[in-house]
């Protein structure tokens, strides 16, 4: 699923994070856009390197 598919920008889904979630760590600044493999992307295409095991993980028999 993508930003666009939801028809949200990634200012409105930080604002609802900002609004929803209980501030009990430090977040990044940034909105997964998409994924593929170990990497997630930023609505700008930026790659980032996945390093948050456990959290939001979807796991894939191989």
């Amino acid at each position: 699923m993508r930003l666009s598919d939801i028809h949200k920008t990634a200012e409105e889904i930080k604002a609802l994070t900002k609004k929803y979630m209980i501030d009990t760590y430090e977040r990044f600044d940034m909105v997964a856009e998409r994924a593929k493999g170990m990497y997630l992307y930023d609505e700008n295409g930026e790659a980032y390197l996945d390093f948050y095991g456990g959290i939001a993980v979807k796991c894939r028999k191989l």
